[in-house]
């Protein structure tokens, strides 16, 4: 029976980098004195070094990586099959946001519903965890996805492969949906998540047939729920914001998330990966800078964006992604250092119990996918600190009382071992543990090197690694999905600093033993 290989691969790693010479993950490769090479890649979320380095060993003939790049490759050859023109102004006016702007985004509140008590429908009310199938209609927030998507997997392909199609493909996405004059999308989420009748302010009278326990005044998103004993409330769901007699109600403007940019990141180490392509040229370059730089001042100044940066919960997790990922790019890796020390760590030692649990999430309906989401954005927002080459390494944060992204982990993933057992979920509501916590356990085995996190990884993947998985073309080499224990011998002997390192190792090896 195949085995896995928690130790083995990760001490593999280590022998090879050992014996080549250290890089930031930033810029790699570079000369001496730290100037970059000519066609050096630069990257905020990928480690450049690890991603150079693997490509190294798979072009010097180890296919270990085999699957992971076929499955880059694939991946690509579907989105150059691909000839629909994702731009956001290809809407029809049904969907144009209430600007009525077809260059400005727009995506409908997904929880919310028509008013059963109101005429017209109007305002909307939520019904937390229940999808209301009116706003895939909209296919801005769809598209966005789709092109963040192909545009990453376009620089990888490029990157591994070399054939131009692939950046040809990721450049055209990208000029369709962000550069060019008639198509591009303007810098903003101004219209994100939109709740029908909430764009303003407003006092709504309350209809004489309105069933006790109708909330006074709402002026958040959480629990702005249909009260008890309204048609379609789903059962379980029990706390409201307030319960008091009223005449009228006054509804504040609804923020929705700004999710829809919550991959970021993805799209930006896309476009630096296509920057040593001969399909993106510098006036691209210029233009995706100066669209990003609105988009930060967006994002930073707006009443929208503050309300999001304000949040305590993963949206708030995930706007410091996206402000991280973006002044990294911009080269403001001080501004970008001050965000991670001052709101980031904030976050940690603010949201973080002793024990590890997330309250703020457990209280919501879909607590356990909403806690992973947050550890989420944690550990991306400590990626990119590592290999962005800031000043503060969020992974290694910890308060006195042991709250830290790791404790966050360690407490998630014993309830996907026992598939949730214990966990507390609603009544009418499974468990499910989904793909993210596995995914997790895997980057935390690299972060932190405990081998609990590569055993959990084998029981919830069933001891079948999954060896196509992207991941592993910028992750050390052979550290997560490797096939089985002798894939990592397989070609050792056609690497000579492999078996210099398996030298020094064993002698180093026979002195710890004698110790």
């Amino acid at each position: 029976m195949a085995t896995t290989i928690p130790f083995l691969s990760y001490l593999l790693a280590v022998i090879l980098f050992a014996t080549l010479p250290f890089a930031s993950g930033l810029v790699y490769p570079t000369d001496a004195s730290g100037k970059p090479l000519p066609n050096s890649i630069q990257t905020y979320y990928i480690d450049a070094f690890n991603l150079w380095r693997n490509r190294d060993l798979y072009q010097s003939g180890l296919d270990d990586l085999n699957p992971a790049v076929k499955r880059v490759a694939r991946l690509g050859n579907a989105s150059v099959d691909d000839q629909t023109v994702y731009t956001v102004t290809a809407k029809n006016k049904s969907q144009l946001a209430p600007s009525n702007n077809p260059h400005d985004y727009y995506s409908l509140a997904r929880y919310f519903w028509p008013n059963n008590l109101t005429a017209n429908g109007l305002p909307y009310v939520r019904i937390d965890g229940r999808l209301n199938p009116e706003s895939t209609q909209v296919t801005d927030e769809a598209w966005l996805s789709k092109v963040v998507e192909d545009v990453w997997n376009a620089g990888l392909a490029w990157f591994w492969t070399g054939d131009v199609r692939y950046a040809d493909m990721g450049v055209k996405r990208l000029r369709q949906w962000f550069l060019d004059d008639a198509t591009k999308m303007n810098p903003t989420l101004e219209f994100a998540e939109v709740v029908k009748g909430r764009s303003t302010q407003q006092t709504v009278a309350i209809p004489s047939n309105i069933p006790p326990g109708w909330p006074g005044t709402t002026t958040d998103d959480v629990w702005d729920h249909i009260p008890v004993g309204w048609p379609g409330r789903p059962a379980g769901v029990a706390r409201m914001k307030r319960q008091v007699p009223a005449t009228s109600i006054t509804l504040a403007p609804f923020n929705g998330s700004l999710m829809a940019m919550s991959t970021f990141y993805e799209l930006i180490d896309g476009v630096s990966l296509l920057r040593t392509s001969p399909s993106l040229t510098s006036k691209d370059i210029a233009s995706f800078t100066n669209w990003t730089t609105a988009y930060l001042q967006w994002l930073q100044t707006s009443p929208r964006g503050q309300y999001e940066s304000s949040r305590t919960d993963y949206r708030g997790v995930w706007y410091d992604v996206q402000e991280v990922s973006l002044l990294l790019y911009l080269n403001r890796t001080s501004d970008a250092s001050q965000v991670l020390r001052n709101r980031s760590s904030y976050r940690i030692a603010s949201a973080i119990s002793p024990n590890g649990n997330i309250p703020v999430e457990l209280a919501k309906t879909s607590s356990w996918e909403s806690s992973v989401t947050f550890v989420q954005g944690l550990f991306a927002l400590g990626t990119l600190s590592q290999n962005g080459g800031l000043e503060v390494d969020l992974f290694t944060v910890s308060t006195s009382d042991g709250r830290s992204i790791q404790r966050a982990l360690d407490f998630l993933y014993p309830f996907a071992l026992v598939n949730g057992s214990g966990w507390p979920v609603l009544p009418n509501r499974v468990f499910q543990t989904g793909e993210a916590i596995t995914q997790l356990c895997k980057e935390a085995w690299v972060v932190y090197g405990d081998q609990k996190y590569q055993r959990a990884v084998h029981a919830l993947q069933g001891g079948n690694p999954e060896t196509w998985n992207p991941g592993r073309l910028w992750a050390p080499y052979l550290a997560i999905d490797a096939a089985v224990e002798a894939a990592a011998w397989k070609g050792v002997v056609a690497n000579w600093r492999l078996v210099l390192g398996m030298m020094v190792m064993g002698i180093v090896g026979m002195g710890f033993s004698t110790a």
